[in-house]
């Protein structure tokens, strides 16, 4: 299930008028982005929806891994931490 503060992402998203889809399969099922945008004429953005118990644990050769992953299949790998989000949207 999708936390909280990605169904705000996508809410807000959807009511800027920007098409995305909600976790989306990659590299051969191995992954999944939070969310998918297809820019046209432009790169495919994979953005992370990085709550506060993504940093509980140091950022790993894992998140890299699937950085460098997605960026083999041609998609751009954004994060979006919770910290960075307006503080009255997740309160």
């Amino acid at each position: 299930p999708m936390s909280e503060f990605h169904v705000q992402v996508s809410r807000t998203l959807t009511a800027l008028g920007v098409p995305h889809a909600n976790e989306v399969p990659a590299c051969h099922g191995l992954y999944r982005i939070d969310v998918a945008i297809q820019v046209v004429n432009g790169p495919a953005i994979a953005l992370e929806v990085d709550g506060p118990y993504h940093f509980a644990d140091a950022w790993d050769e894992g998140t890299a891994r699937k950085r460098r992953l997605l960026r083999n299949e041609g998609w751009t790998p954004v994060s979006l931490r919770w910290f960075e989000w307006p503080k009255s949207w997740y309160d």
